[in-house]
């Protein structure tokens, strides 16, 4: 059994040795990446023989920074980047992650959707879409009938497959209030919406 064996300068060694068990049908080939690669990326195989470097990425986080009013539906606008790993949310303009690597994607969010002192909240829920319209996921409650109360968290969370090119996932609000007025979500970090590549599936 023979095996690749690197000796240190300053002494003892690192190896590289095959198998315990002999590959079953023919030689095992794997072709390195060509790159060294970037800080906290692991090393991956394509099934292929073609090993690379990978990793939850990309991955986004974003929340509020400034309150939002709303009757019935109504997308999120998210416009305070957390993390943004790799350019693909749109904190600006259409506040949406349209990740550029296909595969499955772990996805979250959570709103606090509440009335005013004038309104009371009858129902409200916070969802996560796919391409504006398939509900990968939704948080809903129907609060109390009291100011103090006058308020509900919608948390969802799943897991979504998107093609790595058109894609894209967006946030959204629902409230419903009697009395007049509007509901709204506040400027405020627990207004949050994220996701990440889920590896190895």
């Amino acid at each position: 059994m023979s095996k690749i064996k690197l000796n240190h300068s300053g002494g003892n060694a690192v190896s590289l040795n095959p198998p315990t068990d002999a590959p079953a049908s023919a030689d095992v080939a794997l072709n390195l990446p060509a790159t060294v690669g970037s800080n906290g990326k692991v090393l991956k195989v394509d099934g292929s023989s073609n090993l690379g470097w990978g990793g939850n990425l990309p991955a986004f986080a974003a929340n509020k920074n400034s309150q939002q009013d709303f009757t019935g539906s109504e997308k999120v606008e998210f416009e305070t980047e957390i993390l943004d790993s790799d350019g693909c949310y749109d904190h600006s303009t259409n506040y949406r992650f349209t990740p550029t690597t296909a595969g499955w994607y772990f996805v979250y969010l959570s709103l606090t959707i509440q009335g005013t002192s004038s309104n009371t909240l009858k129902g409200a829920y916070g969802s996560i879409k796919k391409n504006g319209s398939v509900t990968i996921c939704r948080g809903w409650g129907d609060p109390n009938d009291s100011y103090t109360e006058n308020r509900v968290n919608g948390c969802c969370s799943g897991i979504v497959q998107l093609n790595g090119s058109s894609d894209y996932i967006e946030g959204f609000g629902y409230g419903v209030v009697s009395g007049g007025g509007s509901a709204r979500i506040d400027a405020d970090v627990s207004n949050v919406m994220g996701g990440f590549l889920l590896m190895g599936i």
